[in-house]
C-alpha cells in the first residue's frame, strides 16, 4: 500500500507541489511560472542558422568521457557567428548546462563579450532548461533534439529564441 504525502510551497509568484510516495517523487509546477524577460540588444540579437551548421562537432569535442562511455551530455557556449567559446560535459544534461551557465556568469564579471552568444545542448530542451537559460539572460538556445511543448511555450513567453538543430545522422 502506498502512502502519499503532499506539500505545497510558495516560490515568489510560482507554486510548487511535491508529492512523494515511497521512492517515487512527483514535482508539478502550476501554470503560473515566474515572469522572465530577456533584454535584447537590437544590434546583436539575431543570428543566421547557417553560421551554426558545423556547431554540432563542438559537442563531441567537449564529450571526452562520452566518447568512451556513450552516456554524457554537453552544453557549449558559442559566439553569434557559431564559433566555440567554452563547453562542459556531464552525465546529466541539466548539470552540463548549469556548469556552462555558471562559467558564463563568472566570465561576465571581467569579459563583457560573454553577454551575447548561443547555448547549444546535446539533448532535448525541457522547460527547466529554457527557464535556466532565459533567467541567465541568454538570448538563443539550440538543442539537438525536439523540445517539449511546455519548453516552446515558455521560450515564447520569455523571448528566448529557440531552435532544434538536428544531427546529420538522424
Amino acid at each position: 500500500m502506498w502512502t502519499i504525502s503532499l506539500c505545497k510551497f510558495e516560490l515568489s509568484n510560482a507554486q510548487l507541489y511535491v508529492a512523494c510516495a515511497a521512492s517515487a517523487v512527483l514535482v508539478v509546477y502550476s501554470t503560473t511560472l515566474p515572469n522572465i524577460t530577456v533584454s535584447k540588444n537590437p544590434k546583436q540579437s539575431w543570428v543566421s542558422l547557417a553560421d551554426f551548421s558545423d556547431s554540432l562537432s563542438y559537442l563531441s569535442h567537449v564529450q571526452q568521457v562520452g566518447k568512451q562511455t556513450g552516456c554524457t551530455h554537453a552544453a557549449v557556449w558559442l559566439d553569434l557567428k557559431g564559433q566555440f567559446i567554452a563547453g562542459f560535459e556531464d552525465i546529466g544534461r541539466h548539470v552540463a548546462l548549469d556548469k556552462l551557465l555558471g562559467f558564463r556568469a563568472m566570465q561576465l564579471l571581467n569579459t563583457p563579450e560573454y553577454q551575447h552568444g548561443v547555448v547549444l545542448v546535446s539533448s532535448r530542451a525541457s522547460y527547466e532548461m529554457v527557464q535556466k537559460t532565459a533567467n541567465c539572460g541568454v538570448e538563443f538556445l539550440l538543442a539537438v533534439s525536439a523540445a517539449t511543448s511546455m519548453a516552446v511555450d515558455l521560450a515564447k513567453q520569455c523571448n528566448l529564441m529557440f531552435h532544434k538543430i538536428g544531427r546529420a545522422s538522424c
